[in-house]
């Protein structure tokens, strides 16, 4: 939760709206529920957990928060608040503190002392497995404190909630938890009673150069010469033309006939 300031400039602003003209004191609505109050502070607050810090600004916004059993009085003097009155016990070693009938918490449930649980978080050791010494989920029952972080991150854990039936515990942290909390930023867990989701399965990394490539197929099977295993009518066969044959023709020859003239009997002439 961050708280921001409004500096100087913004109170003055404020104080005008308030008491500027038209208002005098007594004057306008009186107190009422809800709303939002804007207050300016003088700076950022380290944290809002009380238990771990003895910072000014924290105790100034804290005690808008939260209440406790007991406050000071003008004269500085513890007197109830959350409580009636208390008892003390065997000689000063045991409290009893009567607790008022009106009070609620933030989520509407009323103030008793008859829950058999109690939730908080603290940077004490309670438990040997408690080694980090950041704040971290307790429960509470029977006088025994069990664990709910894991006391050995290395990130705070605190607690935020609980169901009516203190089944489930609700804390933030920033410590990757589950598998699948792949960042650093505060995430919400449930300490379920029973166990929670199962954790997810382990990602493959992821492939680089090479190996991204698909896996090969299998280089095709040799092809089968000859077609010994093909049922059909098959390739006609080529039919073999015969040669063919030049026949050479004779010629024929051309006899010269010599006509011969005969001669005429010489006779007689005339």
């Amino acid at each position: 939760m961050r708280v921001r300031g409004f500096g100087v400039l913004g109170l003055m602003i404020a104080m005008v709206l308030v008491a500027g003209p038209g208002a005098s004191p007594g004057e306008g609505q009186g107190p009422r529920k809800g709303g939002v109050l804007r207050v300016g502070m003088i700076g950022e607050p380290p944290t809002l957990d009380g238990h771990v810090t003895t910072a000014v600004i924290t105790r100034e916004i804290g005690v808008n928060m939260f209440e406790g059993l007991y406050a000071l009085d003008g004269k500085y003097q513890p007197v109830p608040l959350l409580a009636e009155g208390h008892e003390i016990l065997d000689g000063g070693k045991r409290y009893a503190i009567r607790l008022r009938k009106d009070v609620k918490f933030h989520n509407g449930k009323p103030l008793s002392a008859d829950g058999t649980k109690v939730f908080f978080n603290t940077s004490d050791a309670l438990v040997t497995a408690d080694t980090n010494g950041k704040q971290d989920v307790y429960e509470w029952e029977g006088g025994a404190d069990r664990l709910l972080s894991t006391g050995t991150g290395n990130s705070n854990s605190y607690f935020i909630d609980a169901s009516p039936s203190a089944k489930d515990v609700f804390f933030v942290t920033r410590d990757r938890l589950l598998p699948a909390d792949k960042d650093e930023n505060t995430d919400i867990y449930d300490a379920r009673e029973g166990g929670g989701f199962p954790a997810a399965a382990p990602e493959a990394n992821p492939c680089e150069a090479e190996a991204c490539r698909p896996p090969q197929a299998a280089a095709p099977a040799a092809p089968q010469l000859g077609s010994s295993n093909f049922n059909g009518p098959g390739n006609k066969k080529p039919v073999k033309k015969k040669p063919h044959k030049h026949k050479h023709k004779k010629k024929a020859k051309h006899k010269k006939h010599h006509k011969q003239s005969k001669a005429r009997p010489a006779g007689k002439r005339g």
